[in-house]
């Protein structure tokens, strides 16, 4: 660690950031309890590092490198993401074969879908962590300190929401916002406008982390 960067509000708990030196030289402002807790162990170089690598799809039985595969939780360490057994395409082209023959899957995977999202939204308030909003429909999770495209591109939201719910719905790096919220976020590099209207120095106290 370099240097403490202070406390920064995330939802309703305030939380100690650090400013770290990855083994790389990388520098990169991190939460504290990330870092006792063991979750952040490295800039991104080691997750980078590992999907540098080639893998040989079973289906088409090529070697690919693992990018072209989806990312699933390792069956024995659920916090830890490893490459899934077919590619991307072999993956897309064995779903289409399994929806031909059962159609009635499709509606059951939505229904799975539409009953794991519920659960996720309720463990993280039910709530926009922001506004207040409290319509699911408009509700969706925002990584608190960025990464939510990369996580996605990865798998899909039902991954995510499985995943979630698999480490026990962790509050650190995960909050509940509506889309309005979370896309203002974005937009403004990191602070939503209704905590610059509650907070008119939220900027500069550090009142949110990165978008996300």
């Amino acid at each position: 660690m370099l240097e403490d960067r202070g406390t920064r509000l995330v939802g309703k708990t305030m939380h100690a950031i650090w400013s770290c030196q990855c083994v790389c030289g990388e520098v990169r402002v991190i939460q504290g309890s990330n870092l006792t807790s063991g979750r952040s162990k490295s800039c991104g170089c080691l997750m980078r590092r590992r999907f540098d690598r080639t893998k040989k799809c079973p289906r088409c039985e090529k070697s690919k490198p693992n990018t072209d595969f989806y990312s699933q939780p390792h069956w024995r360490d659920r916090s830890r993401l490893v490459p899934a057994t077919y590619c991307k395409d072999c993956n897309s082209a064995l779903g289409a074969i399994a929806y031909r023959k059962n159609p009635n899957r499709r509606l059951a995977s939505k229904k799975y879908s539409a009953r794991l999202r519920e659960q996720v939204l309720q463990a993280y308030g039910g709530k926009c962590a922001c506004c207040g909003e409290n319509n699911h429909v408009f509700l969706a999770i925002d990584h608190v300190y960025g990464g939510g495209t990369k996580e996605l591109t990865a798998g899909n939201s039902t991954n995510l929401y499985r995943r979630l719910r698999d480490l026990g719905f962790p509050k650190d790096d995960y909050q509940c916002l509506c889309h309005n919220c979370n896309w203002a976020k974005h937009i403004t590099g990191g602070c939503c406008p209704h905590l610059l209207q509650r907070a008119p120095d939220g900027f500069s106290s550090g009142v949110l982390g990165f978008g996300g």
